[in-house]
């Protein structure tokens, strides 16, 4: 039994219904007619306690429902009433069949109720239609359906036969005579009492709920069957949402498809990018792996092995020996072209001290002079060398792959140089521009007292360097400056193959005015030795200048310490270590513009995606607003509404998070082959894209979400 009292009910700001009560027993109906816009359906929600808060004293079975929880109210719509409204909110994502089988599946009643139901409304033949796909009849029918699977107390309807036929009427009638007969509860809104009989009457007159015939029975006393309060609901509330997914093949393809492809697109620019400053840099350096620097020193063993003014020159015995043996590919010379602090210049014939001014670097272009630098200017601005203002050209060798590891080359012979060296200089493409400037060759021995950290002291060897105006085909500008450190100079800019090194030292040796200043100096004694040991020294000791340290490339990173471990056993007092890599001066800014670009492409995507989620899922969640509707009125909470939804989105992101993996790895390669960067197929690349992908998409349905939901 319910009973409602002191009712004061408001549309807005309107009252509706300021006074009255109503009573209905077990086994009763109860008709409520008036006219349209009294309040009726006001008063209907009240009673399926849809209203929050309540608007009267609401008694059901003695106990209080104003008093209850929101989560104890839930329950009972969920277990003891059945409303159907005149809205007739259904599921519409499920056609008839599947949304009636959720109705009883969730109400447990047997599915084979559910064939009947169908039968009995004349339902069979628009089982398998979508719910908004039907007429405004067939729409009511599956509503009043709906009520009808669920064993409830209290059944409440409105209008329910406003838009059938005269046979539907007669059958919806009949149907709610039997729930009476089986001691319902039973209301009903309706202009058509001619249906019925044997029911309580209310009307509504001047905002007053009046009785017009209440019956004056005893409460009916027969007992309402046991029923189980228990139903699998997260299992049917997953149901549902997997109806959402199936039921909607088209706007969900076309969804998971654009998301996957927008983060396939910022996964392959994220490495792209990254690539170029990061990756890159790692693949150039395993170039390396598989070299070693040989070099003959002299008193000390210190940890310094790369080539100095302490070593000596090679053994050409033990360099053949190096040569034959079995993992060695190639054993080549470690020269260098360099203008020292103190040199000897041809132009002036003389001893000269480096100066700003001959520190001069011109680029020619068509013979024509385009632009004028200063070396020293550039060496300040980026980086400190060991011997200030030092200019130094370093030898490359074949297994290096200095043109791969070009952003520009050419098939000229001529000069690598850096992009920040570029830069500097304004060369932006190769258009066969030259630079000219100041550069020292090596052509002769000249002695020097090498003091050592223990006092030791022994003759050594110095290179007697000529200076003289040089000018060097810019052949390639490197993507990043990265080569192996061998000598005693911790940077460079311009890198020169080494067969064209050794053929400028030869080329300056064999001139008759080099022949004639080194015949001159073998005369002239070095005072600077102080007659060391009791040796008398002279300033060229020897023309010509050997290496004295061998760049060695083994023919697998395996077995380069067995190599290392054969080269020490020809000669004890050679020292075999691994090339040790150096980072050049990469321009700054040039790499923070492209990890700007890379960030902002990537965030303009991110941004654009979130936002297209954000829109698509809102108007999804939006125009499902007759489903949470029906599950609402019949005790299913927000919060669960919210979890269908959610499940929705998360079987979505599974797909997608499958479908952004296969579009990364099959875009992959056609992505590395145009921009020819060292990227592949990993696990990090897929973690990256999934986490991406889930972030993304959960991110955006969260805030979509919760606008739709919001209070």
């Amino acid at each position: 039994m319910i009973k409602l009292t002191k009712i004061n009910l408001q549309f807005g700001s309107r009252a509706i219904i300021t006074d009255g009560s109503l009573s209905i027993q077990n086994g009763r109906l109860c008709l409520i007619h008036s006219e349209s816009g009294t309040g009726k359906t006001t008063l209907l929600n009240e009673i399926a306690l849809l209203n929050d808060p309540m608007h009267c004293l609401y008694l059901m079975d003695d106990q209080d429902i104003t008093t209850i929880s929101v989560k104890e109210r839930d329950e009972l719509k969920l277990r003891k009433i059945a409303y159907m409204s005149q809205d007739t909110k259904l599921l519409d994502g499920l056609c008839v069949e599947d949304h009636l089988k959720w109705c009883a599946q969730i109400n447990l009643i047997p599915l084979q109720q559910v064939v009947k139901t169908l039968k009995i409304l004349g339902l069979e033949k628009s089982k398998h239609k979508k719910i908004s796909k039907l007429s405004g009849g067939e729409r009511q029918r599956v509503a009043f359906a709906s009520c009808l699977l669920k064993d409830a107390d209290l059944y409440i309807f409105d209008e329910p036969t406003s838009m059938l036929d005269e046979q539907h009427k007669k059958i919806v009638a009949q149907i709610i005579q039997q729930l009476v007969i089986q001691n319902k509860m039973v209301i009903v809104a309706t202009h058509e009492t001619e249906y019925f009989h044997d029911y309580d009457e209310y009307t509504i007159k001047d905002h007053t709920l009046v009785a017009l015939n209440e019956a004056e029975r005893e409460p009916n006393s027969q007992e309402v069957p046991s029923r189980s309060k228990h139903s699998p609901k997260q299992k049917l509330y997953r149901s549902l949402a997997v109806s959402y997914l199936l039921n909607f093949p088209f706007k969900n393809a076309i969804f998971i498809l654009l998301t996957s492809l927008c983060t396939s697109l910022m996964v392959l620019l994220l490495m792209a990018g990254f690539a170029n400053f990061s990756e890159q840099t790692l693949n150039i350096s395993d170039m390396y792996n598989s070299e070693l620097l040989y070099v003959k020193k002299g008193h000390m063993q210190s940890d310094f092995n790369s080539d100095d003014n302490g070593n000596f020159a090679l053994d050409k015995s033990t360099i053949s020996k190096i040569e034959q043996l079995e993992n060695v590919k190639s054993a080549e010379p470690y020269l260098w072209l360099n203008v020292p602090p103190r040199y000897y210049s041809l132009e002036k014939h003389g001893d000269y001290f480096n100066d700003h001014e001959e520190r001069k670097v011109e680029v020619i272009q068509d013979n024509q002079v385009i632009a004028t630098k200063y070396y020293d200017d550039f060496v300040v601005d980026t980086y400190i060398y060991f011997s200030e203002g030092t200019i130094c050209i370093y030898p490359t060798y074949e297994h290096q792959k200095y043109n791969q590891r070009c952003e520009m080359v050419n098939d000229e012979d001529g000069v690598y140089i850096s992009a920040s060296l570029a830069k500097y200089l304004g060369i932006e493409t190769l258009e066969g521009q030259s630079i000219r400037m100041k550069m020292g060759v090596v052509v002769a021995e000249e002695p020097c007292l090498v003091t050592y950290e223990d006092g030791y002291q022994e003759a050594g060897r110095y290179p007697f360097i000529v200076v003289d105006t040089m000018e060097f085909r810019v052949k390639g500008i490197l993507k990043e400056n990265v080569f192996g450190s061998y000598g005693i100079f911790n940077d460079a800019d311009i890198f020169m193959p080494i067969e064209d090194i050794q053929a400028l030292q030869e080329k300056y040796l064999a001139k008759e005015e080099v022949q004639t200043l080194l015949q001159q100096k073998m005369q002239e004694k070095a005072t600077h030795m102080r007659n060391f040991e009791g040796k008398e020294y002279y300033l060229i000791t020897k023309m010509g200048w050997e290496a004295s340290a061998l760049v060695i490339n083994v023919d697998n990173p395996e077995t380069i310490y067995a190599t290392m471990a054969e080269i020490e056993n020809i000669d004890p007092d050679y020292v075999v270590s691994l090339t040790q890599v150096s980072v050049g001066s990469i321009d700054k800014n040039i790499t923070n513009q492209l990890k700007q670009s890379v960030l902002l492409y990537s965030c303009v995507i991110t941004f654009g995606e979130i936002l297209g989620i954000i829109v698509i899922n809102y108007f999804q969640l939006r125009s499902r607003k007759n489903d949470f509707t029906f599950l609402y009125r019949n005790g299913v909470s927000q919060s669960a509404v919210q979890s269908i939804a959610f499940k929705e989105m998360l079987y979505k992101i599974g797909i997608g998070v499958l479908m952004s993996l296969l579009m990364t790895y099959l875009c992959l390669p056609m992505v590395a082959e145009y921009i020819v960067l060292p990227i592949s197929f990993t696990f990090s690349t897929a973690l990256m894209n999934s986490l991406l992908y889930s972030s993304i998409v959960l991110i955006s349905y969260l805030i979509s979400q919760a606008i739709v939901f919001r209070k």
